[in-house]
This record gives structure tokens, C-alpha cells and sequence, in this order.
């Protein structure tokens, strides 16, 4: 297969996640974790918006709400992969299409992704196109909007159900873990 385009999610691959980031300090209960899935899942969607979405998830975890803001939008874990998962998404460009593809709301758009945008050939994220990764039909816009089939394309992800979405959609999918176990992947699909 020969592939084009190459698309990242943001929250935990470029950037660290809400779970990534409140999770080095904290454990999740199996309750919590199932309610922050069902959380994550209302805002994805856009039937929470910014503000409950970060209260509730502080209610969720018992912390403070002052102090859990400041961890969310200060701390320098947010983009503790950006940097050299940006510096792939450069040397990416030259040979290919690449993409960013995120499930967020405006705000966190705002504060986080706007400023890197000009990486990326097109960005498409969930409160702007009104549908969510997994569902099939954000995939296809992402290929659309990048001028290729949606076989031609690499999905990036950390969540395996949207790498499993991406699939079902024609993509190939990489679940991310690291950068390394990334560009590894990346070079035996690339070199086929």
C-alpha cells in the first residue's frame, strides 16, 4: 500500500491527556475511571462544553478545582512530546500530507492546538466538524479535506477504539505509545 498522508491526534500524542497529565499524581478508581470515560465521551461529542467539562472532571477526582485548573492549563507536562513529535511532523511533510485530527472543544483549541497549527496541512477537530473520533465520517472528512483517499492514510492515535474507527474507515491506524515504538512503525509502513 502506498500511503499519503500521515494524521496525529492531539491529547496524548502531540500533547499530554487529561488522563496523563492528573494521572501521574493520582490513581483512578475503576468508578472513576468509568466516569470519566462516560466524560470524556459527553464532551467529545459537544453535550458538555470547557468549563463542566474540567469541574466535573476535578469533582470526578476530588481535587480542588483552583489547583486542578492550574495542573490542566500550566503544567509543562502538556507538551512534554510536542516538541520532538513536531520536529517528525516537519520531516514528515516533505514526502507526505499530514494532519492533525482531534476530539476538543473550542476553548482547549484555543489554548492548546491554535498555536501549533501551522505544522499541520489541515486540522480537523470535533467541535468544528459537530462529529467525533471513532465515529467513521471524521475520518473520511480528515482524507477529504487532505485530498487523498482514505486508504492512503496513517492514523495516529493513543485511544485504541479511535484507531479501531480509523480502521473501519479504510485507514491504517498506529495506537501511539512512545515516539520511538512510533517512528519504528512508521518506517516499515513507509517503506513498503
Amino acid at each position: 500500500m502506498i500511503y499519503r498522508a500521515i494524521i496525529f491526534d492531539f491529547f496524548g500524542v502531540v500533547g499530554q491527556s487529561t488522563y496523563q497529565l492528573v494521572g501521574e499524581d493520582y490513581t483512578y478508581t475503576e468508578a472513576q475511571n468509568a466516569q470519566l470515560h462516560d466524560l470524556h465521551k459527553a464532551f467529545d461529542n459537544g453535550f458538555v462544553g470547557d468549563q463542566e467539562f474540567l469541574q466535573t472532571y476535578a469533582r470526578i477526582i476530588g481535587l480542588p478545582y483552583e489547583k486542578f485548573i492550574k495542573k490542566y492549563y500550566t503544567s509543562e507536562q502538556r507538551f512534554r512530546n510536542s516538541y520532538a513529535v513536531l520536529a517528525l511532523v516537519e520531516s514528515l511533510k516533505k514526502d507526505y500530507k499530514v494532519g492533525l485530527l482531534s476530539n476538543v472543544g473550542q476553548d482547549a483549541y484555543t489554548k492548546f492546538i491554535e498555536p501549533i497549527v501551522h505544522h499541520f496541512d489541515e486540522v480537523v477537530t470535533s467541535y468544528d466538524a459537530q462529529l467525533a473520533k471513532p465515529e467513521r465520517a471524521i475520518f473520511e472528512l480528515m482524507a477529504h479535506k487532505l485530498g487523498v483517499d482514505v486508504s492512503e492514510c496513517i492514523m495516529i492515535d493513543d485511544s485504541e477504539s479511535n484507531c479501531e474507527g480509523a480502521r473501519a474507515a479504510g485507514m491504517q491506524a498506529i495506537c501511539f505509545t512512545t515516539l520511538d515504538n512510533l517512528k519504528q512503525t512508521l518506517r516499515i509502513y513507509l517503506i513498503q
